[in-house]
């Protein structure tokens, strides 16, 4: 809030996590988590490719004559034990 408050672009890609609303001042959020491999549209994405790629679009698209803060949580350090298919390449 205190970002927001004072001129910045604040952003949110990633598992937020911790049970609060994270609703006040904030112009872009996108929160992915609890999945690992998950089909969206034509393409399987993995977690931390969806992250990333949330997280470029903020820094793509935010207005060029603001400060901005970006907030990336990547949820791939929660791995499922014994699911192989988080050590593929990615």
């Amino acid at each position: 809030e205190i970002l927001a408050r004072n001129g910045y672009h604040v952003g949110h890609a990633g598992k937020w996590g911790v049970y609060l609303p994270f609703d006040k001042n904030i112009d872009f959020s996108v929160e992915d988590d609890g999945w690992h491999y998950r089909k969206l549209g034509n393409k399987v994405w993995h977690i931390t490719e969806k992250n990333e790629a949330d997280a470029l679009r903020f820094l793509v698209t935010r207005p060029k004559d603001k400060p901005f803060f970006l907030n990336v949580a990547f949820f791939a350090t929660h791995a499922k034990d014994g699911d192989v298919r988080q050590y593929m390449p990615q």
